[in-house]
C-alpha cells in the first residue's frame, strides 16, 4: 500500500516516521526514491533534533536539493508555531506568566507587555507595549486597549519586570492597574490579572486580591 493511500485508509496513527518524512518531500532522484531519502535523513538525525536542522544541515544530505531542505524546514517551523500557540492558549496562572516573561528577567530597564485573551480564555497574542526606565514603565491604558481591541481581545493580562529584583508594586503600578480596570470595565475587556516579575519572584494582583477595590 502506497504512502498516501495508508493515510488516507488507516490515518496518521500508522504511519512510520520515514513514512511522514516522505510524504514532505514527496519526491525522489533519479537514484532513489522519497522513503530511501526518508531513511538516510533519520538515520543522520534523529527526529528529536528536527527542530533545529538548519538548510546547511539538509542540503548535505545527497538527494536532498533547496526545494525539499526548504519543505522540511518550513514544515519543522510551522509545528513550533502551533506547539507555542497551545503553549500561550494554556499560559493564564501567575507562574507561566512569570516563565513567559523570562526574557526581561535580566533587563535593565522595565518592559511592559500585554496579553489577548479570547472567549475562551485562550491566549491569542502577546504584545510589547512600552520600554521604561530602570524604576518605570511609560504605559498608558490608550495604548494598551487600542491594541486590545486590534487584536478583538475580550480580556488581558499585563505584566512587567522591575529590574531593582523587588516585586512590591510601586505607587506608579497602583495607578496603572486601576485605570486600565476601570477602563476594561467600560469597554468591555476585563483585566483579569496584572503580574509584575524578577528572576526569582513575581507579584500577581489577581493572588492578592488588588483588582477586587475600586
Amino acid at each position: 500500500m502506497r504512502i498516501r493511500e495508508k493515510l488516507l485508509k488507516l490515518g496518521t496513527t500508522p504511519l512510520s516516521n520515514e513514512e511522514l518524512l516522505t510524504l514532505i518531500i514527496r519526491t525522489g532522484t533519479a537514484k532513489e526514491n522519497a522513503l530511501k531519502i526518508s531513511r538516510k535523513i533519520l538515520k543522520k538525525h534523529t527526529v528529536e533534533k528536527f527542530p533545529n536542522l538548519t538548510l546547511e544541515d539538509l542540503q548535505k544530505i545527497p538527494g536532498l536539493g533547496s526545494a525539499k531542505s526548504c519543505s522540511i524546514i518550513g514544515s519543522m517551523e510551522l509545528a513550533k508555531r502551533i506547539l507555542l500557540k497551545k503553549e500561550h492558549n494554556l499560559l493564564l496562572s501567575p507562574s507561566a506568566v512569570h516563565q513567559e516573561m523570562k526574557s526581561t528577567w535580566d533587563k535593565k530597564r522595565e518592559y511592559c507587555y500585554v496579553f489577548f485573551l479570547n472567549s475562551h480564555k485562550q491566549i491569542t497574542q502577546k504584545e510589547l507595549i512600552s520600554v521604561g526606565t530602570i524604576n518605570s514603565t511609560l504605559a498608558h491604558p490608550r495604548e494598551v486597549f487600542t491594541s486590545a481591541i486590534k487584536n478583538h481581545a475580550h480580556e488581558i493580562i499585563i505584566s512587567h519586570n522591575h529590574p531593582s529584583g523587588n516585586i512590591t508594586p510601586s505607587p506608579e503600578d497602583l495607578a496603572l492597574t486601576k485605570q486600565l480596570k476601570n477602563s476594561g470595565d467600560i469597554l468591555g475587556i476585563e483585566l483579569i490579572d496584572h503580574v509584575i516579575v524578577t528572576q526569582d519572584s513575581f507579584f500577581s494582583f489577581k493572588e492578592q486580591g488588588l483588582l477586587e477595590q475600586k
